[in-house]
């Protein structure tokens, strides 16, 4: 288990009033500690989080993504020879969708000390930006941790932890998606500082969160295996694998699966007892609505079609989340193959008289 830096908990609670995770790595599980394709050199490891599966995340302005800080886990595989670290963002690049824009980086945090101790070390980080980033939320987004070189790799070298998409080796945790396609197969991209060189590993997520000033909130899936078993108690997993790709129709990509869906509300800024309503629709994205034209004051943004999107239930705050799960009916599980389902928790502020929208997730099945 990851440890926690104590120095960084001092950090964190001067500093992170008012952010809050989006959800990117709610209820998600580690397959392994990894260097991507880097193995001995040195270069960027990226979590791309796509456009095309979460919108209206960090939404205190419209059509924008402000981001606070990030939250990750580095390992050291011994950290009696300490290394130092940085944290990047970084744009899609418009010439190659999918990858990032490594022309610009459009923040940074250098020189973050890695784990030390003795030994093979993870310690939980978090990092406060000591000033916002605000993006276009007009496409994918890139964090990248820049891991020096590690000549000794494996037996030496800083390392982000990540899940798997698929089984890998010796390695027994991972989350298999359904069938909808996944762009590059995966969502890790590896950059060699020395050529330049950008590589997609496929069947990777890097377990990099993202802090923001706005509720969160993630679509998930319920599944039944064995090699993710954080996903098998409701409100089930976060993870880019099969909560944007759930394994829910019939037949299943995957043996045995017949994953049911849900979707986490996450805002400890309002109170506890505050009632939460989940929406929906089968459909693709459509444009931003603020809330705030809706019902003046609000926070957040819709992309669900506001004149045809359905009420799923409601729910209420407690702990600063909410969730409401879907199960569904096997008559529909072979209905489903090629649509893709949105959902939205938004949460009603009644002190204020205002709404607090989390961000949009699409489902594809």
């Amino acid at each position: 288990m990851p440890r926690t830096h104590a120095a960084l908990l001092l950090t964190l609670t001067a500093s992170a009033v008012g952010q809050q995770p989006v959800g990117f790595t709610f209820h998600t599980q580690s397959s392994v500690a990894s260097r991507g394709t880097l193995n001995t050199i040195a270069g960027e490891v990226m979590q791309r989080f796509d456009h095309d599966d979460l919108r209206g995340w960090g939404a205190l302005v419209p059509g924008t993504h402000t981001i606070r800080g990030a939250s990750f886990v580095v390992q050291d595989m011994d950290a009696s020879t300490p290394s130092n670290f940085d944290l990047k963002f970084y744009g899609e690049d418009p010439a190659r969708p999918n990858f990032p824009d490594v022309t610009t980086t459009l923040a940074s945090v250098t020189g973050i000390a890695g784990p030390t101790g003795a030994g093979t070390i993870a310690v939980q980080y978090t990092i406060t930006l000591l000033t916002p980033l605000t993006v276009p939320a007009t496409g994918d987004l890139f964090m990248a941790l820049f891991l020096p070189a590690a000549p000794a790799w494996p037996a030496d070298g800083l390392t982000p932890q990540c899940t798997l998409g698929a089984p890998a080796g010796s390695f027994t945790v991972y989350d298999r998606p359904g069938s909808a396609a996944i762009p590059q197969n995966g969502y890790c991209v590896v950059l060699a500082t020395a050529t330049g060189t950008l590589v997609s590993p496929t069947t990777r997520s890097e377990l990099y969160e993202l802090l923001t000033d706005a509720p969160g909130g993630i679509v998930t899936a319920i599944t039944n295996q064995t090699s993710f078993a954080v996903s098998n108690t409701a409100p089930g997993t976060g993870s880019f694998f099969s909560a944007f790709h759930p394994d829910a129709s019939s037949p299943p990509r995957n043996a045995g699966r017949a994953d049911d869906i849900g979707y986490a509300y996450l805002d400890p800024a309002l109170p506890d007892g505050s009632l939460v309503v989940f929406v929906a629709e089968f459909g693709g994205f459509a444009a931003e609505t603020p809330l705030s034209t809706l019902l003046p004051g609000s926070i957040g943004s819709t992309h669900l079609g506001t004149a045809t999107a359905t009420v799923l239930g409601l729910r209420l705050l407690n702990s600063g989340e909410a969730a409401f799960v879907t199960t569904i009916p096997a008559a529909a599980r072979p209905l489903l193959g090629g649509l893709s389902l949105l959902q939205q928790g938004i949460g009603v502020d009644a002190l204020n008289g205002t709404m607090r929208g989390g961000p949009t997730g699409r489902q594809q099945f």
